[in-house]
């Protein structure tokens, strides 16, 4: 049990850059008051920068090897395309609430989906099921769900299969929502930390990223969507004020923060093709499947990948995968070569600055995890796991209505007690969050790498 006169308040916001909030800082009125008041800087993502992994990671100070978690599905071992889906199971007694018994208010965090019984309340976020469009039991205690219905429908997530104007609708709906419920819990909790992740900032730079990013290939000066970005921007900034009232900025901290930031797509590389045209990859027959499985795999295939906004690629190890056909003596130098082909992967137009990542070089045999991580042209390019393009580098989006890819560095804010005292831009890793945390709650302090002035006043 925590004993603090101090609590601290975490307002998340997936996907918001350093450059997005700078670029909307009209509208985004936070901005400029942390930066009078606060401190601001900057958020370093985990590897991959993806939501699952990221928030999991910031609440646990655990990586993503450590959770299991590479994004929203997880290959499921001695298996090519069988999946399981990430839940709260991976966070559970991990999470700063669970492991210090913090009286706590979590709201909307993924993955916490089934919402599981903490010092407080839970409600889930991603993930969450729907029966007849209507939420299941998403919050514990269950018991709390007649009063939270009562506020307004519970949507954990926007449709994307809608057309734009029904998700915009949809999408600001379910934040002013997400909001009132949670001040709700606020004020009818005894709390020490609270913390909301809104998944609709992350909705808007997909969906919309388009119809707003002058640069996108697809941006049409004409479209009828250029303010949405100022209109929810606008929503999102009433909504932290609002929020930020609850609490005594005297006594209490108040942190803002995104788990990766956001940038513009300029396409795909079709990995899974071109693995297969240079020998890696060999089907039983020829398909046009979007969506390849393990019936489809040959099990002389010596590697292959998961697609999305960054490639997954693992190797067919003997002794790790059922039908394994590389030798571990053989494995570094699998590795070696599959770095270099895919460091070279680019379209000609310019030599992309792709990245590529071995995490588990000198422990290859043990885990369903990704024998590399790559991530091309910055991560402005997704991976396309699927078979269904002609050519290797298409623009065409495979997910529904989906412009924008993540980028490493998110944003964090803070104000509180002492603030005055102290300079700087804090730099922060997805890993070091829970400890800054606890230091809040525990001791008072802010001790983050780029802040001067450590002791509070």
């Amino acid at each position: 049990m925590v004993n603090s006169d101090h609590r601290v308040l975490v307002i998340g916001l997936d996907s918001l850059s350093p450059e997005m909030m700078i670029k909307m800082r009209e509208q985004f009125a936070t901005y400029r008051l942390f930066r009078k008041f606060g401190l601001i800087g900057v958020l370093e993502s985990t590897m991959p920068p993806m939501t699952i992994p990221a928030w999991a990671s910031m609440v646990t100070g655990m990586t993503p090897a450590e959770l299991e978690l590479w994004g929203f599905r997880n290959r499921l071992t001695n298996s090519f395309f069988t999946y399981d889906f990430a839940s709260s199971r991976n966070i559970a007694g991990k999470a700063l609430w669970d492991t210090n018994n913090i009286k706590s208010v979590v709201f909307g965090l993924p993955p916490t989906y089934p919402p599981y019984k903490i010092n407080g309340v839970m409600v889930s976020g991603l993930m969450t099921p729907t029966v007849g469009g209507n939420a299941v039991c998403y919050v514990s205690p269950c018991s709390l769900k007649p009063r939270l219905d009562s506020i307004g429908d519970y949507i954990p997530d926007v449709d994307p299969r809608k057309d734009y104007d029904k998700i915009f609708e949809e999408l600001t709906y379910m934040t002013e929502v997400h909001f009132e419920m949670f001040r709700y819990l606020l004020e009818d909790t005894d709390w020490q930390y609270a913390h909301i992740v809104e998944i609709g900032l992350d909705r808007l730079h997909h969906i919309f990223w388009r119809f707003f990013d002058e640069h996108h290939w697809a941006y049409d000066e004409n479209n009828s969507y250029k303010d949405v970005f100022k209109h929810y921007y606008r929503l999102l900034d009433m909504e932290i004020k609002k929020t930020s009232m609850l609490v005594n900025v005297k006594e209490d901290y108040i942190i803002v923060v995104s788990d990766h930031g956001i940038q513009g797509s300029c396409g795909g590389v079709a990995l899974n093709r071109m693995l297969m045209d240079n020998g890696y990859l060999k089907l039983k027959v020829k398909t046009k499947a979007s969506e390849l499985t393990d019936l489809h795999i040959d099990r002389e295939t010596t590697a292959w990948a998961y697609g999305g906004l960054y490639g997954r690629v693992f190797v067919n190890l003997k002794g790790r995968e059922r039908n394994g056909t590389v030798e571990p003596s053989k494995y570094e130098d699998m590795i070696n070569e599959l770095t270099d082909f895919l460091l070279s992967i680019n379209d000609g137009t310019y030599r992309w600055p792709n990245e590529v990542y071995t995490p588990f070089l000198d422990n290859g045999m043990v885990g369903n995890h990704p024998d590399i991580i790559v991530m091309f042209d910055d991560m402005r390019r997704r991976v396309f796991a699927g078979m269904q393009f002609d050519g290797y580098f298409p623009r065409e989006r495979v997910m529904i209505k989906d412009d924008a890819n993540h980028s490493k560095y998110g944003v964090f804010m803070i104000r509180g007690p002492g603030m005055r005292n102290m300079t700087g831009a804090p730099i922060v890793r997805a890993t070091d969050f829970k400890r800054i945390i606890l230091d809040l709650l525990l001791n008072n302090r802010i001790n983050i790498e780029g802040v001067v002035g450590i002791e509070n006043a």
